[in-house]
């Protein structure tokens, strides 16, 4: 008899996450495994109950899987696992990331926390090898399980390099370097007169990325999309030409899987779990500076301007985006949860 699997995470409609857990436990339930998602997301005065409320959740599930992140991402690891540990229940945890090194290092109490309940999980996840190097600083061993793509990003589609409309898709807020992408592409248009940029997500840096843009003097060439719900994304990438990622911090990249699969040609920063992902002039080109907004434009008008090298990246990123495909991961997660 297979194993009945409860998650527990800040479980929504949107965010990285959210798309992650969606993903493999649909896969889970094509495949007849038992499965709950249980959120503790939601509004702010309900949020109490619903942690108060998984332990009268959880009984009847032989394993646990508690997904979490960084500062209040992480509530949902403090209190699922110690929750699962109570009713003695197999614990899987996946940790997702975020800024984890200035996370664990804000003050003694912090990191205490931090260890103990990471390792208390019977198995605990990291969807990077750069996640499990900074956990293991810290004495928390893990294993490495990438994050899950859809299928319908793997869909053969007409490419056309000559429209030269850039992509990007991320949360708009400073870690992620949307100013640096502005600049970049202020360099890019100079080059490219017909060059586009799209810009997907949601975020507090808007207004202020817009009034950058119009200083640029790029405004008119800069969509800002705003939220765009997932079952459309795919049109996004479909539409595109080429993908930009100005990352300061990323322990790993959804987007950059999916653009990968997508077959767009890649120019990103190297940072965090994004060189998991992208080895520089294989299946992407690299730039170490993520303030390096002059390097950015110029790898970006190298693959316009060499047709046969974003050709090269693009074939290389589809192949290299098959390693997060559930036929590719299944095994791994079904060993963690004990899956025959």
């Amino acid at each position: 008899m297979q194993p009945s699997i409860c998650c527990i995470a800040n479980y929504r409609d949107k965010g990285g996450i959210s798309t992650a857990i969606t993903l493999m436990y649909r896969h889970l339930r094509n495949e007849a495994i038992a499965t709950r998602i249980i959120t503790t997301h939601g509004p702010l005065l309900l949020r109490p109950f619903r942690i108060l409320s998984i332990p009268f959740r959880i009984r009847k599930y032989d394993v646990l899987h508690v997904h979490g992140c960084c500062w209040l991402g992480f509530i949902p690891l403090f209190f699922g696992i110690r929750f699962g540990k109570f009713f003695r229940k197999k614990i899987v945890a996946t940790y997702h990331g975020g800024d984890f090194e200035r996370f664990i290092s804000s003050n003694r109490l912090v990191a205490w926390i931090i260890r103990s309940t990471l390792k208390k999980a019977d198995i605990l996840t990291v969807p990077s090898m750069f996640l499990k190097k900074q956990l293991a600083e810290y004495g928390i061993e893990s294993r490495v399980i990438p994050n899950l793509i859809d299928e319908k990003f793997f869909t053969d589609h007409d490419w056309n390099p000559s429209v030269h409309r850039f992509l990007y898709v991320k949360y708009l807020e400073q870690r992620y370097g949307i100013d640096t992408l502005l600049r970049a592409f202020s360099l890019i248009k100079k080059s490219v007169p017909d060059a586009q940029l799209v810009i997907v997500g949601r975020g507090p840096q808007k207004e202020e990325l817009q009034q950058l843009a119009r200083e640029l003097d790029i405004y008119d060439a800069v969509t800002f999309k705003g939220n765009v719900e997932y079952n459309d994304i795919q049109n996004e990438y479909f539409t595109a030409s080429y993908f930009l990622s100005t990352s300061r911090i990323d322990s790993f990249s959804i987007v950059i899987i999916e653009a990968s699969a997508a077959g767009l040609p890649i120019v990103t920063t190297g940072v965090g779990g994004i060189m998991d992902i992208i080895k520089n002039g294989y299946n992407g080109l690299v730039v170490k500076d993520c303030e390096d907004y002059r390097s950015i434009a110029q790898k970006a008008i190298q693959i316009v301007n060499d047709p046969s090298l974003a050709r090269q990246l693009r074939d290389n990123a589809r192949s290299h985006a098959q390693k997060y495909h559930w036929n590719t991961i299944r095994k791994k997660w079904f060993d963690a949860f004990g899956i025959e």
